[in-house]
């Protein structure tokens, strides 16, 4: 009756061992290096959040909207006409700032891409369509995630009530 095992079986279990390591290490690597960019994209994407919500509350309290510049330009200015002054946004590839008055807000905007294009009626501007895309990267290839395109009524929810 045998006690044990041979060196020989030691040995190829140890072989089998270390091959399985070599395939597996390289996809669980990728999976925990994968975790981070996901992890900041998501970050990226509540922060454009966050900057849409307050968008959204100047745009529906606006009476006019201009994007001067040449359109599709590196920098975009969004300038809005409320009932309480003028407020300007600046898009960037790294952040889109407020500027209301004195009153001044920054959104980071790193490995985003925001676009804003006005809808027009007879002239007049009735919305603001703004396209949001997180992107990253991997292995070469450039990866758009998390595209989003919102419209925003100018006058919103006001003129809704004043349609009424």
């Amino acid at each position: 009756m045998r006690r044990g095992f041979s060196l020989v079986e030691v040995l190829i279990s140890i072989v089998l061992a270390m091959a399985l390591v070599v395939f597996v290490a390289p996809v669980v690597a990728g999976l925990i290096g994968g975790l981070g960019a996901a992890g900041r994209a998501i970050q990226t994407d509540v922060t454009l959040s966050h900057m849409l919500k307050r968008l959204r509350e100047d745009v529906e309290g606006a009476r006019s909207l201009s994007l001067p510049g040449p359109a599709g330009g590196e920098g975009t200015v969004l300038l809005i006409e409320s009932d309480d002054g003028p407020i300007r946004y600046e898009v960037d590839k790294r952040s889109v700032v407020r500027r209301a008055g004195r009153d001044l807000a920054s959104w980071p905007t790193a490995g985003a891409t925001v676009k804003c294009r006005i809808w027009a009626q007879a002239g007049e501007p009735i919305a603001l369509e703004v396209s949001t895309c997180v992107s990253g990267s991997g292995d070469k290839l450039r990866k758009d995630r998390l595209a989003r395109t919102h419209v925003l009524f100018l006058g919103g929810s006001a003129r809704r009530r004043a349609a009424r």
